[in-house]
């Protein structure tokens, strides 16, 4: 429940918004031109009032191509930013077009003051946050400026305007050029933050340990398991989902909403392909990527969704539950498709359990851990190939293996992976036989990983045998034998 002084809003899913006709000049006639947006939201004040401009800022963000989800994608991220205004100018008791320098300083003020009700002493956001939100909070002012009221010198560069902008230039990497940017004079220092670096082999241990750990927690069942006995099937259908979450990070480098969206009809066979087939976001078209799969990774996918998904929902349907026929891999425990917050939710849980809650820990980690082997195998081709040095390269050299690789991760643009060179070759060190090496690093890993699930079923009573494990334990080893000598194969040819 919202506090008093809070704004709320809530998501709407498939939402009109069609604004446009088109005439018919044969039979004299206007039709709508309609448009549907996939999610918005409904914004309020807090006593309940509509926020209307928020709103109309939502859609017109929508019609100017931001990303949107079933969750809202990047206009959740908007409105939550927008919340903070909407509170300040309650508070202060003035509408958007009211606000002048000083009331938007104030809420600057407001929001590096705010601590945490848990630890009186820390912050509730650092800088860095502070500045995006006043980054929000300036383009919907100079929205509201030009499209509603517009001969009201609201904000803007110069000092005819209550609110002051200056222009700063700063380098936009997508396009690697610098641009001209508008933004609020008063802002705090941007925070120095330790880089985001690949996930390490500790931490990544830790969060498999969490996993079997969390397979004994006891589980709220849903209303359709509520008249049974299915404590057994969703503890392991949960554990199993979150295997194969952290399986999926880490050999595919996929953005939580890539996972949270991937197909069960695309991937099923994923086993004789050995390929995952991914919907790219941050895209303006729904683009697919293909993904080459360890085969040890492949097959437990398969397993995954033929048996523990496929039990899942069987017992829904058998319990009359309501069915939800969507193509999803990863689902909840009520058969409804997991969402990219959910996907975060699971993590952050996992991480807590796992202890690394004080600790930098995110999925993104493991997508810049895929990465930067990425960028080091092809490197190592590339050198071996062309037969260069480290001190050979050039910018046209780099570029075209970051060409190669930006089709594997899904980037659009191969300047945004200039920063994994560095880490590639720190990765690399300096041999040249990197895909045999990874594959081999890999195939350790995949072991490591289901020993320790094995492991955690001993501790868990409603888990399998003794017998089932030792026999799952030996096609472990067996499997990861295979994958060894298929490597050194491979090495061995390079050698000769």
């Amino acid at each position: 429940m919202a506090t008093p002084d809070r704004a709320r809003f809530h998501i709407m899913q498939e939402v009109d918004v069609s604004c446009e006709s088109h005439y018919d000049p044969i039979r004299s006639l206007y039709t709508p031109r309609r448009s549907v947006v996939l999610a918005t939201f409904a914004v309020s004040w807090p006593d309940g009032t509509p926020c209307s401009l928020v709103e109309m800022y939502l859609v017109s963000r929508f019609r100017r191509g931001v990303s949107v989800r079933e969750d809202g994608g990047s206009l959740r991220a908007i409105v939550a930013k927008l919340a903070h205004l909407i509170r300040h100018c309650w508070r202060i008791k003035r509408d958007f077009w009211e606000l002048d320098d000083e009331d938007v300083y104030g809420l600057v003020q407001a929001l590096m003051e705010e601590m945490k009700p848990e630890a009186p002493l820390v912050h509730v956001r650092d800088n860095n946050t502070v500045r995006a939100i006043i980054a929000t909070t300036v383009e919907f002012l100079l929205w509201v400026q030009t499209e509603v009221m517009v001969a009201l010198p609201l904000i803007g560069v110069g000092h005819e305007y209550r609110i002051q902008l200056v222009e700063r230039k700063v380098l936009d990497t997508r396009r690697n050029r610098y641009i001209i940017q508008r933004i609020y004079h008063r802002l705090p220092p941007r925070d120095t933050k330790e880089p985001k670096r690949p996930i390490s082999r500790d931490k990544r241990n830790a969060l498999w340990e969490a996993v079997s750990r969390m397979a004994g927690f006891s589980v709220v069942p849903p209303g359709w398991a509520r008249s049974g006995d299915c404590g057994s099937l969703l503890n392991q259908y949960l554990k199993a989902r979150r295997e194969l979450l952290l399986e999926l990070l880490e050999a595919t480098g996929a953005r939580p909403g890539e996972l949270s969206r991937l197909s069960v009809s695309s991937n099923e066979d994923c086993y004789k392909s050995q390929e995952l087939v991914l919907l790219t976001l941050k895209r303006r078209r729904h683009v697919e990527r293909k993904i080459k799969l360890q085969p040890g990774v492949a097959m437990r996918l398969s397993v995954f969704i033929s048996k523990r998904r496929a039990a899942l929902l069987k017992e829904i349907q058998a319990a009359g539950a309501v069915s939800y026929p969507i193509d999803r891999v990863f689902i909840g425990i009520n058969g409804a498709p997991m969402s990219e917050r959910s996907m975060v939710s699971e993590f952050w849980r996992i991480s807590k359990v796992a202890g690394l809650e004080e600790y930098q820990s995110c999925m993104s980690m493991f997508r810049h851990r895929f990465i930067t082997k990425q960028v080091a195998i092809h490197l190592g081709i590339y050198l071996s190939e062309e037969n260069k040095t480290r001190e050979m390269m050039t910018d046209a050299d780099y570029r075209t293996i970051l060409k190669k690789v930006a089709t594997i991760t899904g980037h659009g643009v191969e300047a945004s992976l200039l920063h994994y060179i560095d880490l590639a070759w720190d990765e690399l060190g300096t041999g040249n036989q990197v895909d045999a090496v990874v594959a081999i690093d890999a195939s350790i890993e995949s072991a490591t990983t289901q020993i320790i699930s094995i492991i955690g079923e001993l501790e868990n009573p409603a888990g399998r045998s003794p017998a089932g494990l030792l026999q799952a334990a030996k096609e472990t080893l067996m499997n990861m034998q295979q994958e060894l000598r298929a490597a050194v194969d491979k090495r061995g040819a390079w050698a000769r």
